[in-house]
């Protein structure tokens, strides 16, 4: 019975730790990206709370009405910064600082943007 009871409280405490660790976890990621616009997140389940936030384009759609074309949307406990301007992405994509230019590059970003951006 003492031996249930203190493995209770371990859990207990892992639990309390761990929710405190994603809520801090939260608070700085959105201390980082106070500079954009986009929903509030919640601890753990980020903009999922909102069920259109599960048909993903039509969720960004929605979210580029409402912030403009630069935003933040967290998926779960993952922060995504969104860039719908061309121009935008196109300069972030071509700096060499930003992204260094490897092997793996025009394969990685080929995926979503084909061979001609890149």
């Amino acid at each position: 019975m003492f031996g249930f009871s203190l493995i209770l409280k371990g859990i207990l405490l892992a639990t309390i730790i761990t929710s405190i660790y994603f809520t801090l976890l939260l608070i700085n990621q959105c201390y980082q990206f106070r500079r954009f616009k986009g929903p509030l997140p919640l601890p753990w389940v980020g903009n999922c709370y909102d069920t259109t936030a599960f048909y993903l384009m039509k969720y960004l759609s929605i979210l580029r009405k409402r912030y403009g074309k630069i935003f933040t949307f967290f998926a779960f406990t993952k922060p995504y910064l969104v860039i719908c301007d061309p121009a935008v992405v196109r300069r972030i994509l071509s700096d060499p600082k930003t992204f260094p230019k490897g092997p793996d590059y025009t394969k990685s970003f080929s995926i979503a943007f084909g061979e001609g951006l890149v």
